[in-house]
């Protein structure tokens, strides 16, 4: 009875909320994608290749740079992504399976710090998953590491974007 209760507790348990971080003040943005578990080059390409594109159209910052670039630059915000986990699933499994399969997944951790000082100014989880977990979704059953990979990119951008606009 008690593990019931314990896993019932964490299961609806409400997910913490995001506290925003003022990065109005940052002239440069270094990306900085890397992964300690069995990665394929595509997954981390297109999630750096997405994140990039996205902060560079935002046209907020004076650079976007990444590992290929010098860093020496002054007001840069770091944005360290750690690929975390991936599952992977083919697309017959989840023809065969339908709903109950799972999606690929691509969950990262993401560390922003300032470049001047060193300080780091927040820590949080991202997760992106193709196809939805469910018939209706447009992409489905179809789905992939790499689009999983986009969507994470995707998140992590609007967010900077949006913190970077707000001074929040």
């Amino acid at each position: 009875m008690c593990l019931y209760v314990l896993l019932l507790t964490v299961a609806c348990a409400p997910q913490l909320a995001l506290k925003p971080v003022p990065l109005d003040g940052y002239d440069v943005v270094f990306v900085d994608v890397r992964s300690d578990i069995p990665v394929s080059d595509d997954a981390r390409t297109q999630l750096e290749t997405t994140l990039v594109t996205r902060l560079r159209d935002s046209n907020l910052y004076q650079a976007v740079i990444t590992r290929d670039s010098p860093t020496d630059r002054a007001h840069t915000l770091h944005v360290d992504v750690e690929i975390v986990g991936i599952n992977r699933t083919s697309d017959a499994h989840r023809i065969v399976f339908g709903g109950v399969a799972r999606s690929n997944e691509v969950r990262v951790r993401v560390t922003l710090i300032d470049g001047d000082s060193g300080e780091q100014l927040s820590i949080f989880p991202l997760n992106g998953i193709s196809p939805g977990r469910t018939g209706i979704r447009v992409d489905w059953p179809w789905g992939s590491v790499d689009k999983a990979a986009q969507q994470v990119a995707q998140q992590l951008a609007r967010l900077l974007v949006s913190w970077s606009q707000t001074g929040e």
